[in-house]
């Protein structure tokens, strides 16, 4: 069996050295930025590869409102950074014009959890894909009354007050599916609006 896949943001940040802002996510890779160090150190640990979630940064008013006033600039993927190669590999290709939140790694190393938004017109919804990129699945989506749940809740008219986010109604969906984690039964916990 393959050597587990570990999920340790800390991890990621002290083998992925910091990339200027300016940079898009599109173009981040591991090459050259991969700490010897550190990665012998997981190497020697039977560690031979980390998952991490590759996106531009939140621009939301606060850290719990990024699923609301944050997702401004879409673009990212589910990335595995080979800690022998330094090679970063974009899981799910095809849902790179997203935006990616957080991920989590089964218990046996095999399997990736992740929230997406495919877009400023729907929600976070939790998908599950194989470390190696097969098997995309998606687990939650919006439900059958979405546009009933949005008569109801979305009361709220004006704008945001932060200067670094765009209108409240820039929030089409009511639905979040978000921070996914699997339990260790095998089950999936996660955070739902509405």
């Amino acid at each position: 069996m393959d050597k587990t896949i570990t999920a340790v943001v800390l991890t990621a940040f002290i083998l992925i050295a910091a990339v200027p802002t300016a940079v898009p996510a599109a173009e981040v890779t591991g090459e050259d930025k991969l700490n010897p160090v550190a990665a012998k150190r997981l190497i020697d640990a039977g560690v031979d590869k980390i998952a991490f979630i590759k996106r531009f940064t939140y621009q939301s008013s606060h850290y719990y409102t990024d699923f609301i006033d944050g997702c401004v600039n879409f673009g990212g993927n589910v990335c595995t950074l080979d800690l022998r190669t330094g090679k970063v590999t974009d899981l799910v290709p095809s849902m790179s014009e997203g935006i990616f939140g957080r991920l989590d790694v089964s218990h046996d190393g095999q399997k990736i959890l992740f929230d997406y938004k495919a877009d400023p017109e729907t929600g976070f919804y939790i998908y599950e894909v194989n470390v190696d990129g097969t098997g995309l699945r998606q687990i939650t989506g919006p439900p059958a009354n979405e546009e009933e749940l949005k008569k109801k809740y979305r009361t709220h008219t004006g704008k945001n007050r932060c200067k670094h986010a765009g209108a409240f109604d820039s929030h089409k969906s009511t639905t979040e599916d978000m921070d996914a984690c699997y339990l260790p039964d095998g089950g999936i916990a996660s955070v739902s609006t509405p």
